[in-house]
C-alpha cells in the first residue's frame, strides 16, 4: 500500500483487520490479496485518500470496510482477475521456495555427513575399529546421496554396500585418511557420483537401482502432458476471447444503430406532426383511415443491449485475457524446460548405452572380482576414487 505516512505496523494492522473481517464472513483471504485489494481501494479513491497527507482513523476504517466488502463480492469478474494475478505470483513463489528448501535440506544433510567423515582422525592406519567406523560413515553418506530418497530398504543397502566395496574397498581407507580436508571433500563427492552412476546404470539395465526415481522418463512424460494441456487451454481461450470481442463489438454497433434509428424516428415524427397540422381536418382523417396502425409489433432482432451487460462482458473478457496471458507465459517457460529435459535425457542415454563393448556375461554390471584385481594392481598409496574411474575409462577405451 503506497501511503508514505503510514508506518509498517499500521499497514500490517490494516491487512490483519481485512483478513480477520473476511474470515468472520466465512471467506479465507491471504495477506497478499488483502493488501492488494486495499491498494486498489486507495488508488481508485484519490479524492478521499491523499497519499501525501496523514490518514485519519476514520480513513483507515473506511479502507478496511471497503476492502472487506470488495473481497466478499460474489460473481465479480474484475475481482476474480485480481485474485488470479495474486494467486499466480504467490504460487510461483511458493513452489520455488519449496524446491529451494528441499535442495537446502539435502545439501545440509550431505555437508553434515562430509563433516563427520572429514573430521575423523586415525593415528594408526591399522586400527581396524576406527577404519570400520569411518567406512560405515561413508556408507551412510552414500545412502543419503541418492536424491529424493524416502526410506532405506534392505535391497538398497545391499546394493550400495556392494557398489562401495567394488569401487572403494576398505583397504583404500589408509590412503584416504592421509588426504587433507579439501581433498577428502572432493573425493567424497566424486565417490558419491560414481556409486550413483553405477546404480543408475543398473536400473537402466533392469538389474538394480532400487529406490531411484525414473527422473528422465517421468520428466519427459510429465512435460509432454503439461505442454499438451496448456496448448489445449490456449486454443480454447483464444477462441473464447475472440467470441467475447465480437459480441461486445456487435453490441456497441447495435446500440449505435438503434440510437440512429431512434433519432431518425423522432425527426420523422416531428415532421409528420407539422405536416398534419398544415392539413385540413378531412385530409387528416382520410390519411389515418388509409394507414391504420398495426396492433402487432414483432420483436426486433436489433434490440438495444443493456450497458451493464456490455460492461459485464468486458470484465469477463479482461479476466479471460489475463488468464490467457498467464497460459502463454507458462507455455514459453515450459518450452524452454522441455528443450533442457530433452537435451539432458539425450545425454543420459548417450552415457548409459554401451558403445562398442562386448555383451555382459555376468549378471552384475561390474564384476566384483575383476574390480578387486584391478584395485590391487593400483598403487594404493596414491589411490583415490577418481584415479580408479580414470583407469577404468582408459582401459575401456
Amino acid at each position: 500500500i503506497f501511503i508514505s505516512i503510514l508506518i509498517m505496523n499500521e499497514i500490517k494492522d490494516i491487512v490483519k483487520s481485512i483478513v480477520k473481517g473476511c474470515s468472520r464472513a466465512g471467506t479465507d483471504v491471504s495477506d497478499v490479496l488483502a493488501a492488494f485489494i486495499a491498494r486498489t481501494i486507495i488508488e481508485s479513491n484519490e479524492k478521499s485518500f491523499i497519499l501525501d497527507q496523514i490518514v485519519t482513523p476514520d480513513g483507515v476504517e473506511q479502507v478496511i470496510t471497503a476492502s472487506i466488502e470488495k473481497l466478499l463480492e460474489k460473481d465479480n469478474p474484475a475481482l476474480e482477475t485480481i485474485k488470479m494475478q495474486v494467486d499466480y505470483d504467490a504460487s510461483y513463489l511458493k513452489y520455488d521456495n519449496e524446491a529451494q528448501k528441499i535442495l537446502r535440506n539435502r545439501n545440509k544433510l550431505i555437508n553434515s555427513h562430509k563433516e563427520g567423515i572429514v573430521t575423523v582422525e586415525i593415528d594408526d592406519g591399522n586400527d581396524f575399529a576406527a577404519l570400520t567406523t569411518l567406512y560405515r560413515k561413508i556408507f551412510k553418506f552414500l545412502l543419503d546421496f541418492t536424491p529424493n530418497i524416502k526410506e532405506y530398504t534392505r535391497v538398497m543397502e545391499r546394493e550400495v554396500a556392494a557398489s562401495l566395496e567394488s569401487v572403494f574397498p576398505r583397504i583404500g581407507l589408509k590412503a584416504f585418511v592421509q588426504l587433507n580436508s579439501n581433498d577428502k571433500n572432493i573425493q567424497l563427492m566424486e565417490l558419491g557420483r560414481i556409486i550413483l552412476g553405477i546404480r543408475i546404470f543398473n536400473k537402466d539395465q533392469g538389474r538394480g537401482g532400487v529406490d531411484i526415481d525414473n527422473i528422465n522418463k517421468d520428466s519427459n512424460v510429465l512435460i509432454i502432458n503439461i505442454s499438451n494441456e496448456i496448448n489445449n487451454e490456449i486454443t480454447f481461450f483464444n477462441d473464447a476471447c475472440n467470441k467475447y470481442h465480437k459480441a461486445i463489438v456487435n453490441a456497441y454497433l447495435i446500440n449505435k444503430q438503434n440510437m440512429r434509428l431512434t433519432n431518425s424516428n423522432i425527426y420523422s415524427d416531428s415532421n409528420s406532426i407539422i405536416n398534419n397540422e398544415s392539413m385540413n381536418p378531412l385530409e387528416s382523417s382520410i390519411n389515418n383511415i388509409a394507414e391504420p396502425k398495426s396492433t402487432f409489433d414483432p420483436p426486433s432482432t436489433n434490440q438495444s443491449i443493456n450497458e451493464k451487460l456490455i460492461e459485464r462482458w468486458s470484465n469477463e473478457l479482461a479476466n479471460r485475457r489475463q488468464y490467457l496471458l498467464f497460459l502463454n507465459t507458462l507455455n514459453e517457460e515450459i518450452n524452454i524446460i522441455k528443450e533442457k529435459i530433452i537435451s539432458n535425457n539425450n545425454n543420459i542415454d548417450y552415457c548409459i548405452q554401451p558403445r562398442g563393448r562386448p555383451p555382459v556375461v555376468s549378471d552384475k554390471i561390474v564384476a566384483k572380482l575383476k574390480v578387486k584385481q584391478r584395485v590391487k594392481a593400483l598403487n594404493l598409496n596414491s589411490y583415490t576414487p577418481s584415479t580408479l574411474r580414470d583407469d577404468i575409462q582408459n582401459e575401456r577405451l
